[in-house]
């Protein structure tokens, strides 16, 4: 089956809405995201290097904690995107089943059930360890910090460096050796 037949099924069973089902989502997760891993970049360079010189590793450093930090803290909202962006959608669900009457009478598609909201999505999760239910919410946390961290820490030692190396008038000071004035020794007359 080729992509072009799936994204025409899937506008055709299911609306073109199911292309951006996870939209509002992931907006919500990535504001917070952003505004987490720039504070705490921002912070930690302040802590850490408080004469604001150029260093590559206080740079990368910084930026795989604050993405890091970012990723753990917005992980439940990932989790909620990553399940209304891979579920089987209405057809493996059994819902909206006109195309596949043959395979629905076999019991071919077992049908887990749709979400349609971010609402449904967190219902479903919760519902997934009752006793506990923030622990599914953090499922793969891990794996998404230690994904992230290091896109941070390059992301943040190419922008530092770019900025040093422009000389922007925020940039960072750099640490090489001081440039020294040498005079011009006066000329010398004979007597």
């Amino acid at each position: 089956m080729s992509y072009s037949r799936i994204v025409s099924q899937i506008a055709r069973t299911e609306g073109f809405s199911a292309f951006y089902l996870s939209f509002p989502t992931q907006l919500v997760m990535n504001l917070p995201f952003s505004f987490i891993h720039f504070g705490i970049y921002d912070s930690l360079k302040v802590i850490i290097n408080s004469k604001n010189e150029y260093s590559p590793s206080t740079n990368a450093f910084c930026g795989a904690v604050a993405g890091g930090l970012a990723a753990f803290v917005t992980t439940p909202l990932d989790v909620v995107k990553t399940v209304l962006n891979t579920q089987e959608g209405r057809l493996g669900a059994g819902v909206n089943c006109d195309p596949c009457l043959t395979a629905c009478a076999t019991g071919k598609l077992s049908g887990g059930s749709y979400v349609g909201s971010w609402q449904e999505a967190v219902y479903k999760i919760k519902e997934m360890n009752p006793s506990d239910p923030v622990r599914p919410f953090f499922r793969g946390c891990w794996a998404r910090v230690f994904s992230v961290a290091p896109g941070c820490a390059l992301s943040w030692l190419a922008y530092e460096f770019m900025k040093t190396l422009l000389n922007a008038e925020n940039s960072q000071k750099k640490t090489d050796r001081p440039v020294v004035e040498t005079k011009k020794p006066s000329k010398v007359t004979s007597f």
